[in-house]
């Protein structure tokens, strides 16, 4: 006859005896511990997962605004068209801010690939769940907003080409 651990510790319990044996108790404590510690991983993964996607939506939602900005904006003199690196900070709402969450570079390359096209360089990045992250996008805008013509002569109205 063959018997397993379990029921050779049980057989040798005593008839009034009630209760788990000392190592039941430890194995079951054991199991406890591994499964709420498994939980406890899971859940601080998954809320982590949750806060790179909602950083990430807002991230695409502030580069969207800002390509827009760039490329539907008159140069109103206020430099957004400048040649050259510019920088700007987002709060996590999309809104301007000293110490945004998200960071905005942008350089314009004037006459590139073409003349009177401008190459937009834009990347930004954030911090999500202690891993930094970053995201590019490439525009590419006309320098001539709209022409007009005197007399013989065709006149650009916009950034200087």
């Amino acid at each position: 006859m063959e018997r397993n651990f379990l029921g050779i510790l049980r057989a040798q319990r005593c008839a009034n005896e009630r209760g788990f044996s000392l190592i039941e108790a430890l194995i079951g404590v054991g199991m406890l511990g591994s499964l709420i510690t498994g939980a406890m991983f899971i859940s601080g993964h998954t809320s982590g997962s949750i806060q790179q996607r909602d950083r990430a939506i807002d991230a695409a939602i502030i580069l969207q605004n800002i390509s827009e900005t760039l490329l539907f904006t008159s140069n109103a003199g206020d430099g957004t068209l400048a040649a050259g690196e510019h920088s700007k900070t987002y709060a996590s709402n999309g809104q301007e801010s000293a110490d945004g969450y998200f960071k905005a570079d942008w350089t314009i390359t004037p006459n590139q690939p073409v003349n009177n096209v401008m190459r937009i360089n834009i990347t930004l990045s954030w911090t999500a769940v202690g891993l930094d992250r970053s995201s590019h996008l490439t525009l590419y805008r006309s320098m001539v907003l709209k022409t007009r013509t005197l007399g013989d002569e065709r006149v650009y109205v916009g950034p200087p080409p």
